[in-house]
């Protein structure tokens, strides 16, 4: 699959650049000379990735489409390096998307198990050696709170766009509802695993192994 994804990108660029030589007779003189002096201006930038044939089919393709209109280059895209700078600081259709919902699930989930690990920990420290009064997470418990809590904050995040997007008062209703359905069904399944996982599977540790897990969820989040 990706061999063929590969080959499919080869042929579409080597149809940009055909269409590139194809198209440079048509430009006028001053169009000419905005693209010759741009591909100076973008030789030596990275664009954020962005490829530099498809960037200047683009450009070509707007100059043309703008000459019978009397529309200029300055007009269209200013001068050549103002141009390339915009290119190199704007962000990229891919990186303005969204978070995909796996991408936000995993870091709601580092973020929301990072926050209840730490929380265990001092729970267990401030404990002092006692009886664990039933607060506090073991492990088994800790991990479906990884799982969980992650999802929950996702489905509320999701749901808080869609809302956000309706502005209306049946819209907000609706996202309490869902708000409290999922911290309900996150707190009920928390709840059962607390009380009925057995021991082996859900065994109390030390303050210093809960605040390392936590750290380590923050730091991980931090890197991805």
């Amino acid at each position: 699959m990706a061999n063929k994804n590969q080959e499919q990108e080869e042929v579409q660029l080597e149809k940009i650049q055909q269409e590139i030589e194809e198209w440079r007779p048509q430009l006028t003189k001053r169009n000419e000379e905005f693209v010759f002096q741009f591909e100076k201006a973008i030789a030596d930038k990275n664009l954020r990735g962005r490829n530099k044939e498809i960037v200047l089919h683009e450009v070509i393709g707007q100059l043309i489409e703008g000459q019978p209109l009397g529309k200029t280059a300055q007009q269209l895209f200013g001068t050549p390096y103002y141009y390339a700078e915009v290119l190199e600081k704007s962000p990229t259709k891919e990186e303005m998307a969204p978070p995909r919902f796996l991408q936000m699930w995993g870091d709601n989930a580092l973020f929301v198990g990072g926050l209840f690990s730490a929380i265990a920990g001092l729970m267990e420290l401030l404990a002092n050696g006692q009886a664990s009064n039933g607060l506090t997470l073991g492990l088994g418990a800790l991990i479906i709170n990884f799982f969980m809590g992650g999802l929950a904050m996702t489905l509320m995040a999701r749901y808080s766009k869609k809302m956000n997007s309706e502005c209306t008062k049946a819209g907000f209703i609706r996202y309490v509802f869902v708000s409290m359905a999922v911290i309900g069904g996150w707190i009920f399944l928390l709840s059962l695993v607390v009380t009925f996982l057995p021991p082996i599977f859900n065994p109390m540790l030390t303050p210093s192994l809960y605040f390392f897990i936590a750290a380590f969820a923050f730091l991980v989040r931090y890197f991805l």
